[in-house]
């Protein structure tokens, strides 16, 4: 007991004492606090013995040298643990270690390195701490990461984090820590307490509101609302549903999805975003050759150009190339007399924007249309997902996150940050938009059934043969 308390406080006693009882710059024997926390942590035996390379390993430069070159440009997972709570220009870096480090090693094991660098024996002659002033300066490093990466990512903490960061509050609060320390420790609690009381699922309550109890609706529910809605109200309840199931999507399964750790499939919120926009495409081409009259399919042709338009004013890029998907699916594009009776409905002025809008769709030149668009856009908007997964597929063809030598680029970091922030900040600002239940109701509702590509070209042949 003697032994541990000056452990957990290491500025009470002689240097000299603390020499003879410690050897390792990592106690992880049985009782002491680390292998408590990294049990908590459910470490694995590898991963504890892996810890010794953060209290272990020294940076291959001296912090200001600006004649490193490409020798601070690559380190292990551990020496950008020792940078990060070590060095005084990192914050840029840390912030983005926060978003990406989930591209190297697990939540769980970063914060094991951050306990094992708060416990550093500096007593060892194998520990990368050599006195108690860096000790101290380490220790307010830590917990200063520790606050801004629960801040920034707080869906990182599950239960067994969270449980672990209370474990190692109550440790270090109990003992002696400095008056700067402890100003830390404050706000190091009320995250604590936030986060275990804030754990929500925004993508199950999206998902809950598709529970309607009617059958799912189909073209012969769904044409008379649109004949009698302003395409412009239908446009910007797309875009509200739109914007809803983009906000849903789960930052901790984007990073994963960036590093190509997963795929859509495996991702729920992604997933969903995908299925919603398919059955939208899918059910645009459906309702335009489900009426048997060319002029009716016209008219519904027509109706959906009108939306897409409106889509497109209010910044739904999502919705923008579903509704374009459906209208110009091969399902329709074949069906030549609806295709002329239904132009013939059409203003001059809406084929000039329709034209724009074939512009932005384009897949010419790596979506250079509509990245342009992109930038000229004011928010809210809701961006087109397959652009950021063309994005997310070069930037994994180009990168190896485990290579042999275990070393990682901070360029990728910097890198992952880019893709991950580009992919937020559209989710930072909300539609001021007042729902329309009933057209709400239908769009969270289109049936998943919907006849797939080779069914929807089947219908459109038997339509051209009977009806022309």
């Amino acid at each position: 007991m003697e032994i541990l308390l000056k452990y957990l406080q290491p500025f009470d006693f002689n240097n000299e004492e603390m020499i003879q009882q410690y050897e390792a710059p990592l106690d992880l024997s049985p009782g002491s606090i680390i292998s408590h926390l990294c049990n908590e942590l459910y470490l694995l035996p590898v991963e504890k013995q892996m810890l010794t390379n953060v209290v272990k390993q020294k940076l291959p430069y001296a912090e200001g040298d600006n004649t490193a070159g490409e020798r601070n440009q690559k380190l292990t997972f551990e020496q950008l643990v020792v940078k990060i709570t070590s060095e005084s220009n990192t914050d840029e870096l840390s912030k983005e270690f926060t978003k990406t480090f989930t591209l190297f090693n697990s939540p769980k094991y970063l914060l094991a390195c951050l306990f094992a660098r708060y416990f550093t024996n500096i007593a060892s002659v194998d520990a990368n701490i050599t006195n108690l002033e860096d000790l101290r300066y380490v220790r307010i490093k830590v917990l200063q990461f520790l606050i801004l990466w629960m801040s920034e990512t707080p869906f990182t903490f599950d239960k067994v984090l969270i449980n672990a960061v209370k474990s190692f509050y109550n440790s270090i609060s109990s003992g002696h820590v400095a008056d700067e320390e402890k100003i830390i420790l404050n706000s190091l609690n009320d995250l604590i307490e936030y986060i275990m009381a804030h754990q929500i699922d925004t993508l199950t309550s999206i998902i809950n509101r598709t529970a309607d109890h009617r059958s799912i609706f189909g073209p012969k529910y769904v044409l008379p609302v649109l004949r009698k809605t302003h395409p412009l109200q239908v446009a910007l309840q797309i875009a509200y549903i739109d914007s809803i199931i983009f906000q849903a999507v789960n930052p901790k399964d984007l990073m994963a999805m960036i590093g190509g750790q997963i795929s859509a499939n495996s991702c729920p919120s992604i997933m969903y975003l995908h299925q919603h926009f398919d059955a939208l495409s899918k059910f645009v081409a459906f309702s335009i050759i489900f009426e048997k009259a060319a002029k009716e399919r016209a008219s519904i042709f027509a109706i959906w150009v009108e939306i897409l338009l409106e889509l497109n004013k209010v910044n739904d890029f999502s919705g923008v190339f579903a509704v374009y998907n459906g209208i110009t699916h091969p399902a329709v594009a074949r069906l030549k007399t609806t295709n002329n009776e239904a132009w013939k409905l059409i203003s001059f002025r809406t084929k000039r924007e329709f034209g724009s809008i074939q512009n932005i769709t384009s897949f010419y030149n790596n979506f250079n249309a509509y990245r342009q668009a992109l930038l000229v856009r004011i928010p809210p908007l809701v961006p087109f997902m397959g652009c950021f997964q063309k994005d997310w597929v070069y930037f994994q063809e180009l990168n190896n996150f485990h290579p042999d030598d275990s070393l990682i680029d901070l360029h990728v970091i910097h890198t992952a940050y880019d893709l991950y922030n580009a992919f937020k900040k559209y989710q930072e600002i909300k539609y001021n938009i007042k729902e329309d239940p009933e057209i709400q109701i239908i769009l969270l509702n289109l049936s998943k059934d919907l006849p797939d590509a080779r069914k929807l070209m089947q219908i459109s042949m038997l339509q051209e043969q009977q009806n022309g």
